[in-house]
């Protein structure tokens, strides 16, 4: 009988740890390296032809990114061997919220406008991966001091999922190649632009008297560094070179 309670414990002593090794394989937090382990090969195939047929070396030396916020897409430029920027990569964002103007406070779900660059990067969030701007950024903070506004918000990214409260939604499949790119790249050594629209093309349609005194001058910056680069957001009207990424939204892919 000793030997059957002696042989009874040691079962479930080691049913509790294998499932103690359970719990810790469930609960266990992918790292960046995990992540680029699990996509990153994947999608440096689909990626990579864009840069090749723009003559861009990969990973690139550095790269600005540009939001447009009415035309939701997300366009990617770099340098070619001469140095100069042509757009690589053309996503669009699928999920976005609030209207035409900057972010100025926690909660008004506004996607912010302005001079920004990725931060961070997030390998494990709600909405799959995530890249962290640094919102709010040195000038926000500014303008919110002279206008004495204190809860800014943040924790702003371009992410996964198709859902959005200030931030880009680009679907699970398109974060994971921007996700391998910023990885690539050295996310440090790129730069965002979130504009309200095409600037070097159109007009926002905004009524500036609702709207703060400092915003039409950060438009016409917006406007001076986006002339720099060969903006083509209308697919009529896209170089053949430039490589569009489509993510299709699946039933079962956000689960």
């Amino acid at each position: 009988m000793r030997r059957f309670f002696s042989i009874l414990l040691a079962l479930i002593f080691i049913g509790l740890q294998t499932n103690a090794k359970a719990k810790d394989a469930v609960l266990k937090i992918p790292s960046i390296k995990d992540r680029i382990e699990s996509f990153g090969e994947r999608s440096r195939k689909t990626i990579k032809p864009a840069f090749q047929a723009n003559e861009v070396s990969y990973p690139p030396s550095k790269m600005t990114w540009i939001a447009l916020k009415k035309e939701k897409v997300l366009l990617l430029f770099a340098p070619n061997k001469k140095g100069k920027f042509v757009q690589v990569l053309n996503y669009p964002i699928l999920g976005t919220s609030g209207i035409t103007g900057p972010k100025l406070k926690e909660g008004d779900k506004q996607i912010p406008e302005g001079f920004y660059r990725i931060s961070g990067m997030r390998p494990k969030v709600i909405a799959h991966v995530g890249l962290d701007i640094n919102y709010p950024n040195a000038e926000d903070k500014m303008h919110a001091k002279k206008e004495r506004r204190k809860t800014l918000g943040g924790d702003i990214m371009i992410h996964g999922s198709y859902w959005s409260t200030g931030c880009l939604a680009m679907g699970n499949e398109a974060i994971e190649e921007l996700f391998t790119l910023a990885h690539d790249t050295k996310y440090g050594n790129i730069s965002v632009l979130f504009a309200p629209c095409d600037l070097t093309t159109k007009t926002c349609n905004i009524d500036f008297k609702k709207q703060p005194k400092w915003l039409p001058d950060l438009y016409q910056r917006l406007k001076k560094e986006m002339a720099h680069y060969p903006i083509n957001e209308s697919p009529g009207s896209k170089p053949k070179n430039v490589w569009e990424r489509v993510s299709v939204i699946k039933s079962n892919q956000y689960q």
